[in-house]
């Protein structure tokens, strides 16, 4: 038994590994998440903050501990959460006498197609394992109480001649005739359709954060350098959605299985995501040769995955990631509706298709009673890019575009549909179209960008590279406007401009990176802190030059700010001094010769107050104030440029260099 069950081989694995290497102990919710009754803003707000599948169900406790506590068990679970691993790991813990058990494992798949009784079952497989003729000695274990009867699988049983049926009154005889023995059932959670009564019901547990280090830790025992780039790649900003997978052991398989062939995760991630739903829809039960009798196995895979794409893309629109159980059954009827008679009966069971569903798949889950979501938000947001881009000749592509440019929520769903079309070049036509279209609605950002232009034909600075001036000037100028027209009162919307200009600086012009310490893939607002000393000094090297220099010394500003000497305040001072001369202000050289240069720190704000006062005497500010609206009409701006800089990175287009250049230009 130690040698048939001590190893397992999950799908994309060349040969079996060993069970004792790879195992990580799962835990267990005490109250299944179907059978609990959960405020619907409550379970919202776990299932937006990614929170670990039926969390509201109380504590966890780890299986083996929920096995020494019950003498009859039912163990619930999504596809791929561990179940028949669990079972192997009790089989282990029995052969070397960690429990003083004898353990009796029974697939139900392959005893309900024997279609004999249970004992004679268990006998065969005591046969195979090398104990003939064991029925006296199996009979005595399970009337003295010292056997463990796994059994696995429930879901897996077909219903075509009432053959789970049969299978269910076989096991709640047989537990009833040995009751001092212990008993075990395995099910997929949305399978349950009987009552046993005398078993406690348990759910497997979605893995936590420390049981997701420890399987990666063990699956990479053997290579450290791996291991400790996986985790590196893992913990990046922009895989936050391949961490959501990794919950189930299954997935958290595919992605080490992924890993470790190309050492890298593939930066088209709709690609994983189309790979795990494969794996969950198909091949995992291909692979174990098991056929399931499905109300609706007249439905292609790919019929599946367009109803699980209308179903997504339906409830993404209105915002709703839990659904309620009789809505997803009329979607799931309409669907089936529209196909042809010879795929979906005439009498169609909504309730039933969808538990078959949730069954089969695990894609759609019972999250509490009668309310229902994708398994992972991550689903939900690939099918509703794959509805988009079906259906993108029905203007889809526009509606996303149109509606959901500013909304975060749908940032995953810009990504991925970008990333799935063959195309993309009618997607980013249409996306420059509504930033032309924004650009021309607020004056202040047309402004800008048209500024931004100029510059590129202005003087030349030698450190800046060639075409690549607006974005250094956009940046800067930026900076201004938030110091004259706020006082950093709007740190939202400060915040905002920031985050989105220094990406873009970034993105756009890599060049900069020699001279400034860019980091993207940390909190931006931290990152600008840090490479510009984002302190009172920098404040008023803003204060005292960009007013003074932007119509004519543009170089002497940009000579300033990459000045080692820029923190020096009396330096600042008299060099904003010579530059309100350069430009034909000699009065305000006298006037800012008058004000007494700050000495410490908390002095800088009531000084800075007087130079604006200054600027705003010989008319140098006004200018370039804004109102909150422009302001925020900016900040949208760049966070939607932004946003189709994310999407170009894993596009196919025809000229992507001419893409980055379009980028933050005045419509023409």
């Amino acid at each position: 038994m130690h040698k048939r069950y001590g190893s397992i081989k999950i799908l994309g694995m060349t040969s079996p590994v060993p069970l004792e290497g790879l195992y990580t102990r799962e835990n267990m919710l005490s109250k299944p998440s179907a059978f609990t009754r959960v405020p619907k803003d409550q379970l919202l707000e776990m299932y937006l903050k990614e929170s670990s599948f039926g969390k509201h169900t109380g504590k966890p406790q780890t299986g083996l501990d929920v096995f020494n506590q019950h003498d009859k068990l039912f163990i619930l679970g999504k596809p791929g959460a561990g179940k028949t691993t669990f079972l192997k790991y009790i089989i282990l813990q029995a052969t070397t006498k960690e429990l003083e058990l004898i353990p009796i494992c029974v697939e139900l798949r392959r005893f309900a197609d024997k279609d004999i009784p249970l004992i004679d079952y268990i006998v065969e497989q005591f046969d195979i394992c090398g104990f003939p003729e064991a029925k006296p000695f199996i009979e005595a274990v399970l009337k003295s109480g010292k056997a463990a009867v796994l059994c696995d699988g429930l879901d897996e049983v077909n219903r075509e001649g009432r053959a789970r049926d049969k299978v269910i009154d076989q096991l709640a005889d047989f537990s009833e005739k040995y009751n001092k023995s212990r008993f075990v059932i395995t099910c997929r959670g949305a399978a349950v359709e009987y009552s046993f009564e005398k078993f406690t019901y348990v759910e497997m547990a979605d893995f936590d954060e420390e049981q997701i280090k420890i399987f990666i830790g063990k699956w990479f025992v053997d290579d450290e350098k791996t291991h400790q780039r996986f985790i590196q790649e893992f913990q990046r900003t922009d895989n936050k959605r391949l961490r959501e997978l990794a919950n189930n052991p299954l997935l958290l398989t595919l992605l080490c299985l992924a890993f470790r062939k190309n050492l890298g995760f593939p930066s088209r991630r709709c690609e994983i995501y189309s790979d795990a739903l494969d794996s969950l829809m198909r091949e995992w039960d291909v692979s174990r040769k098991i056929t399931r009798d499905e109300i609706y196995q007249n439905l292609s895979h790919g019929r599946k995955l367009n109803m699980l794409a209308r179903i997504a893309a339906v409830n993404f629109e209105k915002g709703e990631y839990l659904i309620d159980q009789n809505k997803l059954q009329k979607q799931i009827i309409d669907y089936l509706r529209t196909l042809p008679q010879a795929e979906a009966p005439e009498d169609i069971d909504g309730e039933a298709v969808l538990k078959a569903v949730e069954a089969q798949h695990g894609v759609l889950v019972e999250r509490t009673m009668k309310i229902h979501s994708f398994s992972h938000k991550t689903f939900q947001e690939y099918f509703t890019a794959k509805y988009i881009v079906d259906n993108a000749h029905r203007g889809t592509l526009k509606e996303l575009i149109d509606d959901h440019i500013l909304d975060d929520n749908w940032r995953e769903v810009f990504l991925l549909t970008a990333e799935t079309l063959d195309d993309a070049d009618e997607f980013f036509s249409l996306f420059f179209c509504k930033l032309d279209e924004m650009a021309l609605a607020d004056e202040k950002l047309l402004w800008l960008l048209q500024e931004a232009l100029k510059a590129e034909g202005g003087e030349e600075i030698e450190e800046i590279p060639a075409g690549k001036k607006k974005y250094f000037y956009i940046f800067f100028f930026l900076s201004f406007f938030f110091q004259s027209s706020f006082y950093n009162a709007f740190d939202r919307v400060f915040d905002r401009v920031f985050d989105s200009a220094l990406a873009l600086v970034h993105a756009l012009a890599p060049a900069f990176d020699n001279l400034f310490d860019f980091d993207r893939d940390h909190d931006l607002t931290r990152a600008l802190n840090r490479a510009f000393d984002f302190d009172n000094a920098l404040t008023l090297a803003r204060t005292l030059t960009f007013t003074l220099t932007m119509e004519k010394s543009f170089d002497s500003a940009y000579k300033l700010i990459i000045s080692s000497e820029w923190d020096n305040l009396d330096y600042l001072h008299r060099l904003a001094i010579d530059l309100s001369g350069e430009i034909g202000k000699s009065e305000l050289q006298n006037d800012l010769n008058k004000l007494q240069i700050p000495k410490y720190d908390t002095e800088i704000a009531e000084y800075d107050e007087k130079v604006f006062s200054l600027l705003e005497k010989y008319n140098l500010v006004e200018k370039y104030k804004m109102t909150k609206k422009q302001a925020d009409n900016i900040a949208d701006y760049l966070q939607a440029s932004e946003l189709l800089l994310d999407c170009l990175a894993n596009a196919s287009v025809s000229d992507r260099e001419g893409i980055k250049e379009r980028l933050l230009l005045p419509p023409v």
